[in-house]
């Protein structure tokens, strides 16, 4: 809990800081059509734990983390291809903004 806005306790403990991130974490959410398709599914939990990369790669939802799997998968040479049904990238509340990192991301990734 907050004490100070720069100071926090954790339990018994107590951390002086000038700025506090709060990093909750989140866990991926498969659909069950997905996984009754038998396809291999790789989820932000699992995707470091390749031991190699694939030659292809679809990632359904262009959240913060999906834009930036993506875009490091194009990087290291894996083709991907993007799926996202919304009219907003990453979170974003511009639409212009939103339309730019589309078209951005477009450049290396379908």
């Amino acid at each position: 809990r907050f004490l100070t806005p720069t100071e926090v306790q954790v339990n018994e403990d107590t951390y002086t800081a000038k700025r506090v991130i709060i990093a909750t974490g989140s866990r991926p959410i498969v659909p069950e059509s997905c996984r009754a398709s038998g396809a291999e599914i790789i989820t932000s939990d699992t995707l470091f734990n390749l031991e190699q990369l694939p030659a292809a790669l679809g990632v359904i939802g262009l959240s913060v983390l999906g834009a930036e799997m993506g875009q490091t998968f194009a990087r290291l040479g894996v083709k991907v291809s993007a799926f996202h049904d919304e009219e907003l990238i990453g979170g974003l509340t511009d639409p212009e903004l939103s339309r730019y990192v589309a078209l951005t991301l477009s450049e290396e990734m379908d």
